[in-house]
Formats: C-alpha cells, sequence, structure tokens
C-alpha cells in the first residue's frame, strides 16, 4: 500500500559556478534553503545566479519500507534535474514546470540514514550545452528567475502493482462518467473496483470488475447527480481499489466535477449553458516568493478576493501553476485558463520540450473541473508566425494534437495582439491596452471591429482554420493605479522599469515636479491614480457589455507585478481603492446606462435609457419589480415599474430595455461631479442589483465681447469662438491680444514687442517659429501614449480662474486631452505624467518672450468644440478671459 514521506522544508544549497563539484565529494560552505523555493527569492547574494547549484537532504524511511518499490516525486525543479539517492545516480530530466520521478526503491535504506542530492542547471545565456534563450522559461526574464525544486517534492513507498494513472471524463446530461485506469503491470487475478463518494461521503455509484489489460475502463451511472460550476462547485471522489488474488495493493482516490465545456454559435457553454467570461489575469508570481506563495492558504485568500470583485475565472498566465492552485480553484468554484511558458526563441527542440511539457501538464491536470481552456503561445513570444511557415506548422500540428490529449477543454492556439493572429482555435481572442480616456475612440473601434469578427484575427497566409462561429474574448486589456510607494522603496526590483518607468524614488520625483500644484502628497496623488484606474475600467468593461457578440474578458491584472502597476490588488494582495467598486459592474447581470453624457451643461435635459446585460447561468433578478434611480449629491430620485414579463424568456447576453428616465442639470457656478445610482428592488423595496456612474455638470458658458483670432491654416477657430458668443474679429498684426492656431513669425514678432496671445498648438504644423524655444511631441509611443505604462493628466485651475476638485483629468476630459505634449515650459499649468511620475511633460501654460507673453496648449480644444463639447466650451472661455483679463 501506498505511504508518503513529505520531503518539503530546508535543505542545504551550494552553488556551482565553474560546474566542478560532485555529488560524492560537494567542498564549500553550504546554505540552509527552503523546498519548495527558488534560490533567487531567499538567497539575495544569488538574486543574479544562473548556473549550477546543488540541494543535500537527509532523511529516513520506516524500516518496514525494506524490498519495496519506491518513488522520489519532483512536482517541478527549474531547469534540468540530475539526482543521487545515497551515491547512487538516479537519472536526469529537462524541464522547469512538469512533474517527474525516479524509481529509488533499490537504493534507499530503510530505517537509517539517507542522502539525497540533487545537480540544478539554470543555464545562462551563453551556455554551450544549454542556450537559456532557447528553454522555456515564461516571464523569468522579466520578473526574476525561478530556479531549483519550486513545486513539493516527496518520497511514496509503492506496492509491485499500482494504479499509474486515472483519467475521469463526465458526460453530466446522462448524468455518467468514463474512468481509465492505467494498471501497467496488470495480470490475470486482480480485480479493481471503483466507488464514487459525494463530498459528504455518501456512496452513490460503485462497480468492480476484473482487469484484463493495462487499460482498465468503465462507465459508471450517478444518480441524481449534481454538477460542477463556479457557483456550487460540487466535487465527487472516486475511491479505486486494486486487488491481486484478493488481497488489497493499492489505492488511489480522485476529485473529480461533472461539468462540461463546449463552443458553438458564438458561446462559450459550461454545462451547456451560456457563460460569459469575466476573468483577471494572474502572473502567479509572489513577492517573496516568486512562484511560491508564502503558504498554500495564500492562494485560497487569493481566489476568495477574486469572486468578491465578481471574476468567474483566472487566467494564469505562461505558466502551468502549482497543482494545489487548481485544487483550491475546483474547491472554491473559481474556473481556470492556463497558459503554457515560453522561450525567447523556440527553435526545434524548443518546440519539442513545449510540446512535452504539454503532454505533462495535460495528463497531470486532466481532473480539475475548474481549468475549462489552454492556450499554447501568448503573442507570438519566441516564434515568428509571420516570417517564418515551419512555426505556422507545427503550432498548427500542435493544437490539433491537444485537442485529442484533452478534449474536454478548449483550445487557443496563439493569443494575439497586434502584430500576430490565429490559425485554429477554439476561442477567437484579442489583447489591446489603450490609453483611458484619451483613446476612448480607438478603444471602441477596436471593438466594434473585434465583435464583427474582423480579418486581422487570422492569419493572412492562407493556412487559418476559422469556423465562423468562435466565441470571442478580449483577452487582455487594462489600466495602471499605483500602489504604496513606500512599500516598494527597498524591493531589490525597484530601481528596475521599462522605459525609464521606475519605481525608485517617486517621493522625490514628486517633490520637485509640477503635480504639486494640484497634490498636497505624492499618497494624494497615487490615491488619484487609483480613482482614474477604476473609472476607466467601469468605462472598459461596461463597454464590452454593450457588445453582446463579445462573451468574455480577461482583465490585465490581479495583481501589480515588480514596476507593473496594473494590479486591482497590490504585490501583497493588499486591495486599491477599484477593488470595493468594480462588482457593481463585473458580474453575470450588469444594469447599464445610456444617454447619460461623461459632460453635461447646466440647464440641459438629459434623457436616460436604462438596459440590463444578462447572462442567467447565475443567479438571475426576476424578483425586482421596481428600477429606483437617483442623483447624488441630494438633486433627484425617482423610481418606475419594470415591464411585465422583462426577466422572461431572454436569451442570454441580450440587453434588456428596462425603462427611461429625464433630468434637467441644474443652473451652478462651478464644476460639480452628479452620481447616478441606478438599482433594481424587489417588492419590499430591498436593491436586488445596482450599479453607478458619474457625470461632470459644467457651469454655463458666458462668451461676450471681442476676440482677435489668427487661424492662417484655416481649422475653422473663428467659427468655434463664434458659437460661443464672442465677437470675432480678424487680427491685423497689431498689439491686440490674439488667438491664434500657429506660432510663426508674425506672432512672434507680436510677442517681441510686448503682445500677448492664447496659442492652441494641437495642429502638426502649429509651430512653425522657434521664438519661444518650444518642442511638440507627439504621443505615438509608449511611454507617452499612455496604452500599457500608463499615463495621468493634471490641470491646476488656479491660472484659469476656475474652480475644479482635485484629481487628475478622467472620462468628461476625453474630448480635449492632447494627442501631443510640449517638451517643457517654465510654468506650467497642465501636463501630462508618466508611469510611477517619472516624466512630466506639460500641454497647457505660460512663457514669456520679448516684452510680451503667450498661453500655450497642445489641448484639441477646437476638435472638441467642433463636436459641441461642454467641457472645451468651459476650458475654451476659461482660456481666452484668462488672456482677456491679463492685458
Amino acid at each position: 500500500m501506498r505511504q508518503r514521506i513529505d520531503l518539503d522544508g530546508t535543505w542545504q544549497f551550494l552553488a556551482d559556478p565553474e560546474e566542478v563539484q560532485e555529488p560524492g565529494r560537494l567542498v564549500g560552505p553550504e546554505i540552509p534553503v527552503p523546498v519548495p523555493g527558488a534560490w533567487q527569492s531567499v538567497l539575495p547574494a544569488y538574486r543574479d545566479y544562473q548556473g549550477v547549484a546543488w540541494y543535500r537532504r537527509a532523511f529516513t524511511v520506516p524500516a518496514e519500507w525494506s524490498w519495496q518499490r519506491a518513488r522520489l516525486y519532483l512536482g517541478a525543479v527549474d531547469y534540468a534535474t540530475e539526482a543521487w539517492l545515497n551515491d547512487v545516480y538516479l537519472g536526469e530530466h529537462s524541464g522547469g514546470f512538469g512533474p517527474f520521478y525516479f524509481e529509488v526503491g533499490a537504493h534507499l535504506r530503510p530505517g537509517t540514514r539517507n542522502e539525497l542530492i540533487l545537480r540544478v542547471l539554470d543555464p545562462p545565456a551563453q551556455h554551450p550545452r544549454v542556450p537559456r534563450q532557447h528553454i522555456l522559461q515564461g516571464k523569468q526574464n522579466w520578473y526574476g528567475d525561478v530556479s531549483g525544486p519550486w513545486q513539493p517534492v516527496y518520497l511514496e513507498c509503492l506496492g509491485a502493482h499500482i494504479i499509474e494513472h486515472v483519467t475521469i471524463t463526465t458526460q453530466p446530461d446522462r448524468r455518467t462518467i468514463e474512468l481509465t485506469a492505467e494498471i501497467p503491470t496488470a495480470t490475470a487475478d486482480m480485480m479493481l473496483s471503483v466507488t464514487i463518494l459525494t463530498p459528504h461521503g455518501r456512496l452513490v455509484a460503485g462497480t468492480a470488475h476484473e482487469v484484463t489489460d493495462a487499460l482498465w475502463q468503465t462507465t459508471l451511472l450517478i444518480p441524481n447527480s449534481r454538477r460542477w460550476t463556479p457557483d456550487t462547485p460540487y466535487l465527487y471522489t472516486a475511491q479505486l481499489v486494486l486487488t491481486q488474488g484478493g488481497r488489497t495493493v493499492d489505492e488511489q482516490h480522485v476529485r473529480f466535477g461533472l461539468r462540461t465545456v463546449s463552443a458553438e454559435a458564438g458561446r462559450i457553454l459550461l454545462n451547456g449553458e451560456p457563460l460569459y467570461v469575466r476573468g483577471v489575469l494572474d502572473q502567479d508570481y509572489w513577492p517573496a516568493g516568486r512562484y511560491v506563495p508564502p503558504t498554500p492558504d495564500a492562494w485560497a485568500d487569493q481566489i476568495r478576493q477574486v469572486k468578491a470583485m465578481g471574476f468567474n475565472l483566472v487566467r494564469i498566465h505562461v505558466k502551468p501553476p502549482d497543482p494545489r492552485y487548481l485544487d483550491l480553484c475546483d474547491e472554491l468554484g473559481l474556473l481556470a485558463w492556463v497558459d503554457l511558458p515560453y522561450a525567447q526563441e523556440l527553435g526545434a527542440p524548443g518546440w519539442a520540450e513545449l510540446r512535452d511539457t504539454l503532454r505533462a501538464i495535460v495528463r497531470r491536470d486532466v481532473n480539475h473541473p475548474a481549468v475549462i481552456i489552454r492556450s499554447i503561445i501568448n503573442e507570438g513570444w519566441g516564434v515568428d508566425l509571420a516570417a517564418r511557415p515551419d512555426d505556422r506548422r507545427r503550432l498548427l500540428d500542435l493544437v490539433r494534437k491537444a485537442r485529442e490529449w484533452d478534449p474536454a477543454r478548449l483550445w487557443i492556439d496563439n493569443s494575439p495582439c497586434a502584430g500576430n493572429w490565429h490559425l485554429d482555435t477554439d476561442v477567437l481572442d484579442w489583447h489591446t491596452y489603450q490609453a483611458m480616456p484619451d483613446h476612448w475612440d480607438r478603444w471602441t473601434a477596436t471593438l466594434d471591429e473585434l465583435a464583427g469578427r474582423a480579418a486581422w484575427l487570422w492569419s493572412p497566409h492562407e493556412d487559418s482554420a476559422p469556423r465562423g462561429d468562435e466565441p470571442l474574448v478580449l483577452s487582455e486589456f487594462g489600466i495602471w493605479g499605483l500602489p504604496d510607494a513606500s512599500a516598494i522603496e527597498d524591493q531589490w526590483w525597484a530601481d528596475t522599469g521599462w522605459l525609464g518607468c521606475v519605481p525608485a524614488g517617486l517621493a522625490d520625483r514628486f517633490a520637485d515636479s509640477p503635480l504639486t500644484r494640484v497634490f498636497a502628497s505624492p499618497e494624494q496623488a497615487i490615491i488619484a491614480t487609483q480613482h482614474a484606474q477604476a473609472q476607466a475600467l467601469q468605462a472598459q468593461i461596461e463597454s464590452l457589455r454593450w457588445r453582446p457578440a463579445i462573451v468574455g474578458y480577461v482583465l490585465t491584472e490581479l495583481a501589480d507585478q515588480n514596476w507593473e502597476a496594473n494590479g486591482l490588488l497590490d504585490m501583497w494582495r493588499q486591495p486599491k481603492y477599484v477593488t470595493d467598486h468594480i462588482a457593481a459592474y463585473n458580474a453575470a447581470d450588469v444594469v447599464l446606462v445610456d444617454g447619460l453624457p461623461p459632460a453635461v451643461c447646466s440647464g440641459e435635459e438629459v434623457h436616460l435609457r436604462f438596459f440590463l446585460s444578462r447572462y442567467p447561468q447565475e443567479p438571475a433578478e426576476e424578483t425586482a419589480r421596481t428600477l429606483h434611480w437617483q442623483l447624488d449629491p441630494k438633486w433627484r430620485s425617482s423610481q418606475f415599474d419594470l415591464p411585465p414579463g422583462w426577466a422572461d424568456e431572454a436569451p442570454p447576453g441580450d440587453l434588456i430595455e428596462l425603462g427611461e428616465a429625464r433630468f434637467k442639470a441644474r443652473q451652478i457656478a462651478h464644476p460639480r461631479r452628479l452620481t447616478l445610482t441606478a438599482s433594481l428592488r424587489d417588492e419590499a423595496g430591498h436593491a436586488v442589483l445596482s450599479n453607478s456612474w458619474t457625470t461632470l455638470v459644467v457651469p454655463p458658458v458666458i462668451a461676450q465681447g471681442q476676440v482677435r483670432v489668427y487661424d492662417p491654416q484655416e481649422r475653422g477657430l473663428a467659427d468655434r469662438l463664434a458659437g460661443l458668443g464672442y465677437d470675432v474679429q480678424y487680427w491685423p498684426g497689431l498689439i491686440w491680444p490674439v488667438v491664434a492656431t500657429v506660432l510663426d513669425a508674425p506672432v512672434a514678432r507680436h510677442l517681441e514687442r510686448g503682445g500677448a496671445a492664447l496659442l492652441l498648438l494641437d495642429g502638426p504644423d502649429a509651430i512653425q517659429d522657434d521664438a519661444l524655444d518650444l518642442d511638440i511631441i507627439p504621443r505615438d509611443g509608449p511611454p507617452l501614449d499612455g496604452d500599457w505604462i500608463s499615463a495621468w493628466h493634471w490641470l491646476d485651475p488656479a491660472p484659469l480662474g476656475v474652480q475644479l476638485e482635485a484629481g487628475f483629468l478622467d472620462v468628461p476630459f476625453r474630448r480635449v486631452l492632447p494627442q501631443a505634449v510640449l517638451a517643457e515650459l517654465s510654468d506650467p499649468w497642465g501636463g501630462l505624467t508618466t508611469g510611477w511620475f517619472n516624466e512630466h511633460f506639460p500641454w497647457l501654460g505660460q512663457v514669456r518672450a520679448g516684452d510680451g507673453w503667450a498661453i500655450v496648449t497642445t489641448l484639441r480644444l477646437i476638435e472638441a468644440l467642433a463636436a459641441a463639447d461642454p467641457v472645451a466650451a468651459w476650458l475654451t472661455v476659461a482660456l481666452v478671459e484668462r488672456l482677456r483679463r491679463s492685458c
């Protein structure tokens, strides 16, 4: 019978950079280290070490293990492992993510001391035999290496005949399971019995019959069976007992859930019911242990956080997880999408390793009901799908083989972004990162193209295999919200980052930055980034729900990772502002509002239409009878009855119209933010579902008097200002203050002579004279674009003589935010900051020139005025009046 000895705990570690040590003669000071663990995470002196290291530990086994078969199991060791037990060489294994074992029974010394030695090679880039860039690593080159045994190690005593592996395929519609047991040493006198138990230990099915060959198969009916779902994660246990000649020789206990997953007619079906994927990406890195959490309970706590925020799926990114993580997903009801790791350069040996790793992970995790999706390549990393036909052919071969190995999951060939695409996939997914609110129009255009099954989703080389009904999922998007910077300053990675996006020194940078004009402290500015993140994510998620053709999303990401700050939690799994709000719009059923503009003018009437985006696989809201809505702070509230039968026979994913409402924005003197809350309420008046949105009410525009305009590029400035109410006159070049769309020689002379100007420099050729030493920088690449490394806009209202609450500019300002910034200004009034407040670029301020001065901005005011944007009107008048007051 099986007996297990856990070998986790303290081992002795010895680095061997010259690769000269021998297992019987290890020379040098050995260091105690924990296993599981990575040497880089526990030994600061070896944080960047790549090469050979030795692990040693002693143990004893019971005396009754004499003459018994035994195995040494290693969950995962990165990367190449050789093993010795009591000076006997056991063998070798390569690959850092899959399980393996060595037969050790003949070499154990029962009842006395045994010594186990592992030689682990995690190769550096220029290793002569195993170049690092060609092995599967996942994101270790991003977030830090993970070398050594990072999953459990244990010994197991076995009989001569064992149940090697069990696969359970469920068919919930038929209330049956198909069970296959592998028994390599099957003999004619063997019998295998199976009993199925509920989570409470009640026997519900069983069978027993002879073992006639190495594959023993049976079909069992489970009466009154219950299905596994995220809401009801019901797990059965199959108990298998192998006997020989009437004597028990082995037992296995395997947990499973009755569930199916499929993709049909543009939907993902879980147990035959449409599923809307509300996923979050998890790098599964931890601050102290990298791949190893502080305790297994940390995974459970994290899963509870994920579910509390409304997510039903976690995408474990470019690394197969520790199976204990998946055990908890099974138990707690969280769907899992699991990626394979990648190599920097996936040549022919790398493809072989990828195939072997995939096969091992599929075999290991085949009975986890939580795992519903697997992907093989991410964003084309390590391959060149565009230029290498062999890569495309290998990927096609592997995804088709994967479906044979594991038909109970959905398979994705390559989870793509711009520059790569799909060849053959069960889920048609895509990645995009767009700055919010700057690139709202680009974001919505991308979603429209995705919903329309754009041709760019597929290979252009006539070798793809689209079916035309694959479910559409946006599988990566996200926005940054900075965490508490004080917790990060002492971290080893604090001075690392991409494109200068480095956390270290944030407080000093803040103190020397123009952000001090708006925020009293760096902590206040950090909280403002989190508020901006929350509002942006709500807008993005709700824009997905408005498009029923898209049946899910995966948000990047669950927790910050080193210098990446797009987590909903920080690295220590502490919540950010968004975590208390996201569940309202990240749910199976979501209330939506149409007609509430980001900004509204005082006195304007607003016509609202309320909808429900519904996926009734999870508890529906049939008990709701009324919709109650209110405007805060204390503007107005009302309610209306929901239409009869509103919840009847509505197809999942459809938008159900609930009713309409109207309100008129009050007259106000200063901009004011309103919160609209809509709640579905039952007969007792209790809210069963609610959501909230904000709008900015701006004061009435009072534009009067004469304004001189200079617009040689004919951008329509005169019409825009006249539309606001100004008496617009042509600028004759004299000393009168002027509003101009260009800085050219006439404007430069005007300023030199003591004139004043408002320069709206948002055009491509707006600067034609270097009199002011101004440089315009287009925001067409990172980090200025703000798409992946987020950027935030600030505005000091004091120089404009207006009132505006402190914070970064958000959705109401999306039409005016600039697509270009200025290199610098001596007196900035508004601007852009990137990343960890690493760089600052003004887009509004004052400059001196000769005896004159100018207000300079790259805000897109002219374009936004043409769209009748109320924020543009309010800002334009404020700037014109500032010009006139100063002259």
